[in-house]
Order: structure tokens, then C-alpha cells, then sequence
């Protein structure tokens, strides 16, 4: 595991505070990882530590599907599960992908019941989109997950 710089420290520690909107990106050519409190973990996960604590067993997350991006708005917190569905959903472990903003229309869709002419169902969406109706299921149940229990909505 690389070893933060002096620099790169900066840019973590600057991560935790950040305000803007856009991806603080880490410029690394791997997933960034530093050392903290004697620990090596994810840059990430370090920001997280820097502004909210220790973030337990839970994984620290990117909204903006950006494993690169230190902005601390773009950070939240989710279960080995939820990490799962985002590779997913981001586009990183399957060849059935959909995007955040895709994601949130079939998630509209889906909760409205309105598909194409039909009722919303997943099978409709699902043949709408080119993918599964589990993946439609989990785009649905991600977006709302992230919008009731975080205030998340995925960028």
C-alpha cells in the first residue's frame, strides 16, 4: 500500500471540508489509499474519518460512482450490500448497467407505475431499459434507500 505524501494528505484533509458540488478527484491511477491514526485504509474512507468519525464496519460509498473522488458530499455510508448493488448500478461488475440518473427515473417510474403504456412493473421496465427486472428492482430500491435514510441524492 502507497504511503500518503505530504501533499496528498493535504488533498484527504482538504476532502473533509470540501463544499463544491463537482469530484475532488485523487489523481491516482488505483483506487487511493492513505494511512490514518495508523491504519491503512481507502482515501476515502479517511475523509469520511476525518469529518464524521469512525465509520465502524460499515463501507463508505460514492454517490457520484467516482472511486477516485475525496469531496465528502459525494461520500455516504452503506452496507457490504449496498456497495454491492452500486458496483452494479455504476456499471462496474455487470454488463446489465444503468447510471444514477437512470437509475432515479426508474425508480419515478417504477414507484408511479408508469412504464411506457403499462403499470411500472419491473418486466416492462426492464425490456424499456435492455436489463433485468432485478436490476430494475435494485436501481428502484437504491435510489429510494439513499434518498429516505441519508438525504442522498446520487449525483
Amino acid at each position: 500500500m502507497k504511503r500518503a505524501n505530504g501533499a496528498f494528505r493535504a488533498l484527504v484533509e482538504a476532502g473533509a471540508s470540501y463544499t463544491g458540488g463537482e469530484c475532488l478527484n485523487a489523481g491516482r491511477s488505483r483506487r487511493p489509499t492513505c494511512k490514518l491514526n495508523g491504519v491503512d485504509m481507502n482515501a476515502s474512507r479517511a475523509v469520511w474519518w476525518l469529518a464524521h468519525g469512525d465509520p465502524g464496519s460499515l463501507k463508505v460509498l460514492h454517490s457520484c460512482g467516482n472511486d477516485q473522488c475525496l469531496n465528502v458530499r459525494h461520500l455516504y455510508l452503506g452496507t457490504t450490500s449496498d456497495n454491492a448493488t452500486d458496483t452494479v448500478l455504476m456499471g462496474r461488475a455487470s454488463n446489465q448497467v444503468v447510471n444514477w440518473a437512470t437509475a432515479r427515473e426508474i425508480a419515478r417510474r417504477y414507484q408511479s407505475g408508469k412504464a411506457g403504456n403499462g403499470n411500472g412493473n419491473g418486466p416492462e421496465l426492464a425490456a424499456e431499459y435492455g436489463v433485468s427486472s432485478a436490476v430494475i428492482r435494485r436501481a428502484a430500491k437504491r435510489v429510494q434507500r439513499l434518498a429516505s435514510t441519508n438525504g442522498v441524492t446520487p449525483a
